[in-house]
């Protein structure tokens, strides 16, 4: 929320691109958290099958909001790019190296004793691959910032938001598929070879 403000507050549409990745990943996080705690409720006579489905809803909701969110990137990614707004640079710039700090703060944590045991774990292996990505937005945020702020190129604000825009495909086309095949009730992948 506070860099969506943020981001409308300088014009920025690259850290409105960043906060829907955020909201990607925070979405995912709270699938498992869904899936975590429905998966312990008890079946009822109205839900005589639980509340397992609780996560796929959940997993629903999140795709429906990152593919409106990707929508409006690459609309107002390609408008920005023929028309190019005035971006306030030095806050960008600000932004980004906050990110780029967090982002830091956040590997050296995840490197410490701690959590050594829970990155081999199922439900924290994809956290350090969770970084690799908000690394790539980061980046990009970083780019746009330096090219606008040194360099005047404001374009660099459109073309940072459509990589990210591409970045959230990326990683919401597999939700999605698996989301599309639940919902359609097909065949799991690993039954596939029995049936063929």
């Amino acid at each position: 929320v506070a860099e969506v403000m943020f981001g409308l507050a300088i014009n920025a549409l690259v850290l409105l691109a960043d906060a829907a990745h955020m909201l990607l990943e925070a979405g995912s996080l709270g699938i498992g958290l869904v899936a975590s705690v429905s998966s312990k409720w008890k079946a009822t006579p109205m839900y005589t099958y639980g509340y397992a489905r609780f996560e796929v809803l959940a997993a629903f909701v999140n795709a429906v909001f990152v593919a409106f969110a990707s929508f409006f990137l690459f609309v107002e990614g390609l408008e920005r790019l023929l028309e190019p707004p005035h971006v306030h640079s030095e806050h960008l710039l600000a932004a980004a190296l906050a990110g780029v700090g967090f982002n830091v703060v956040a590997m050296v944590f995840l490197r410490s004793r701690a959590w050594s045991i829970f990155s081999h774990s199922r439900t924290f292996g994809g956290t350090l691959y969770y970084f690799v990505w908000e690394a790539l937005t980061v980046s990009a945020v970083v780019f746009a910032a330096v090219c606008i702020h040194y360099w005047g190129i404001r374009e660099a604000d459109a073309v940072a938001s459509l990589f990210i825009g591409i970045l959230i495909l990326v990683r919401a086309f597999p939700l999605a598929k698996r989301i599309t095949n639940v919902l359609l009730q097909r065949v799991p992948e690993e039954f596939m070879p029995v049936l063929r």
